[in-house]
């Protein structure tokens, strides 16, 4: 901590990414609570030991590419972070920041930092009809489950709060066997709530179809949070950072040990389309950068690989292919013919590919819809959305780039995907 005309102000840092777009309104937080702040960059090497606390910022690092804070996650920095988080020191990801944390097993904080949850996809429904998908905008009230006078971020908090939500990807979704041990430890655990602090799982309530309305989740120590609404961007926000302050300025320990949990990983099976489905997997036509910064991210991590992404989408239709093709080019719905086109095959040698899908497929339901409403195409019956991931091993060594790829969850997120053995 450094010390000013004799009053401790502690001394944040706002870690920030390429796409990191919130270090403004982060930076006028913390001062507006008496503490200062100072940018801290992911190609930078300062000592991470001078700061008292650390801010993960929002916004869209790397684009959002492959998933949602994944790419950020998987940088060194977040290996520094780490050391800090166990000597007890405050972390907070705000929205982007929150699903770098869940990405990096930062939170919920299980043994080995194993992937335990996931930030995914708003699910915003209104009786059996999707209401929207992607980014979504709007204020919020959330509230603490329980009230914790000598936590790190609620201390100051136990009225509902008021303020904005700005995400595509800020559905918190875990099993009951890792919330419920959170719980027991004490975890910081905030909710989406209406303005008198009452909880309805339902849209607009829940804005993003969070399981049980979870807003916010910390590791089971409470120094580090993972929260998705925006407290830096409104005076109603402060007493979050209020707390962070006077949790520093008391210097209180916490028990950094991880959750005892161990999990499974995800059981891949091989893909194979249902009777009526026909399966399309859709290629760009100019450099794929989501593609690219997986490659880069795997590279790094010591795997000599090319990475080639597809879009892949499964038709269930009563028409036959060579009715049906014709008529899904000519709605410019699930791809545009000027931009990408349909791919023959995703073969390669030394190469394994995956079909990622979300658990709850908003997008094929809404493609199905709209196909159905806007188009006409009522001989359509469900439309599947995944993504096809195909990974070249350069030096040969394919087992060993399926294993990594496997246990690391760099593709998918077992708690937001099922993933099948594509080709």
């Amino acid at each position: 901590m450094t010390q000013q005309r004799g009053i401790t102000q502690p001394n944040i840092a706002i870690i920030q990414f390429p796409g990191s777009n919130c270090e403004r309104e982060t930076r006028m937080a913390i001062e507006r609570v008496g503490m200062q702040a100072d940018d801290v960059l992911w190609q930078g090497n300062q000592s991470l030991h001078d700061y008292d606390g650390f801010v993960i910022i929002g916004g869209f690092s790397y684009e959002d590419r492959c998933r949602s804070g994944l790419i950020a996650s998987k940088d060194p920095l977040l290996e520094r972070i780490g050391e800090q988080a166990q000597l007890g020191k405050p972390i907070l990801g705000i929205c982007n920041g929150a699903q770098i944390l869940v990405e990096s097993g930062l939170v919920p904080g299980l043994v080995d930092r194993q992937i335990g949850m996931a930030l995914t996809v708003n699910k915003r429904m209104q009786g059996a009809h999707v209401v929207g998908t992607g980014y979504y905008n709007v204020w919020c009230h959330i509230k603490p489950m329980q009230v914790q006078p000598n936590s790190v971020f609620g201390q100051h908090f136990d009225q509902p709060i008021y303020i904005p939500i700005a995400h595509a990807e800020g559905r918190f979704v875990l099993t009951d066997e890792v919330f419920q041990a959170l719980e027991d430890n004490g975890a910081t655990l905030w909710q989406y709530c209406d303005e008198h602090g009452k909880v309805d799982s339902h849209f607009p309530i829940n804005p993003n179809g969070s399981y049980r309305n979870l807003a916010a989740v910390s590791n089971a120590a409470g120094n580090v949070l993972a929260m998705m609404p925006h407290p830096e961007r409104t005076p109603n926000g402060d007493v979050i950072f209020t707390s962070m302050r006077d949790f520093i300025r008391a210097q209180h320990a916490v028990s950094t040990q991880p959750l005892d949990i161990t999990l499974q990983h995800a059981t891949i099976a091989r893909y194979r389309p249902t009777v009526n489905g026909h399966d399309l997997a859709v290629k760009m036509v100019i450099h794929d950068n989501a593609a690219v910064s997986v490659q880069k991210a795997l590279r790094q991590m010591g795997l000599n690989v090319d990475v080639h992404r597809y879009a892949h989408w499964e038709v269930e239709s009563r028409l036959e292919a060579d009715l049906l093709m014709p008529q899904l080019a000519e709605s410019y719905e699930l791809y545009n013919p000027s931009k990408e086109y349909v791919a023959d095959t995703v073969d390669q040698p030394n190469s394994v590919a995956y079909l990622v899908r979300d658990h709850d497929d908003m997008i094929g339901q809404h493609k199905c819809e709209i196909l159905q409403r806007q188009c006409g195409l009522n001989h359509i019956d469900h439309v599947h959305h995944g993504v096809i991931w195909q990974v070249v091993a350069n030096d040969g060594d394919i087992a060993t780039v399926d294993r990594v790829l496997r246990e690391r969850h760099i593709l998918f997120n077992p708690f937001a995907h099922r993933v099948y053995q594509y080709g």
